[in-house]
């Protein structure tokens, strides 16, 4: 394990201080190497990895390759390590792993950590019940969409409402109730352009924001957009 651990090392300075083709040979055999074991002391060298330089592009990569284990192996290792102390982003990251493994036993650290003072917990919370959440979730969803003080949750809230119509746990009819009261008093650009885009996929049209999904960006005014919503009915 010494040998391997010292290439794995290498392998992660490389991830972190090199670019092009050089970065991208140092994830892949940093991926094989990590993923070719699931046992306690290889998790923990993972997990190691992803704590430390948490944000960077290393840490994205990091937390992929966690999602590409068996789910029944991260589940109880990930959990074990959520109460243990840690930054907000480490935990940010388990809740993030999790969820997108489908971990049903994370729901209730989804539920509890949305009234978390620290946004960056507050973030994944939200994003991830909109992946795993079900219509039990609706209020805690509109808590934050309505009322939390940051906006890019906000936002990310009515986003989340809108993955669960795409998931088809709610209907529109049930959506949109929660959503218009925030269109309405929305102050933020950035949240408002999320809760139009989604009332635009619920309604079924286009009140004049336009999703560009390759570069990750709303084009069009979600001032003019929202009197157009409020003109045509809520």
């Amino acid at each position: 394990m010494s040998s391997t651990r010292a290439r794995i090392e290498r392998y992660y300075t490389d991830l972190l201080q090199t670019s092009g083709a050089t970065r991208v040979e140092a994830c892949y055999c940093l991926e094989d190497l990590l993923l070719a074991d699931n046992d306690p002391e290889m998790l923990r060298l993972h997990f190691d990895l992803l704590t430390r330089d948490t944000g960077s592009a290393a840490y994205y990569d990091l937390r992929s390759m966690f999602m590409d284990r068996p789910a029944d192996v991260v589940e109880p290792f990930l959990l074990a390590r959520y109460d243990e102390p840690a930054c907000p982003e480490t935990r940010a990251g388990i809740l993030h792993i999790l969820a997108a493994q489908g971990s049903q036993q994370v729901l209730p650290l989804l539920r509890s950590g949305l009234g978390n003072p620290d946004a960056v917990l507050r973030r994944s919370c939200i994003i991830a019940l909109g992946w795993i959440g079900d219509a039990g979730d609706l209020s805690r969803l509109r808590q934050r969409l309505q009322q939390d003080t940051e906006a890019e949750l906000r936002g990310l809230a009515a986003s989340a409402l809108r993955q669960w119509w795409f998931r088809r746990i709610l209907p529109a009819t049930d959506l949109l109730p929660v959503l218009y009261p925030a269109l309405q008093r929305e102050s933020s650009e950035y949240a408002l352009k999320l809760i139009i885009v989604a009332i635009q996929d619920l309604q079924g049209r286009c009140h004049g924001l336009k999703e560009d999904l390759e570069d990750h960006c709303i084009h069009g005014d979600p001032y003019q957009a929202r009197e157009r919503i409020i003109a045509a009915g809520l």
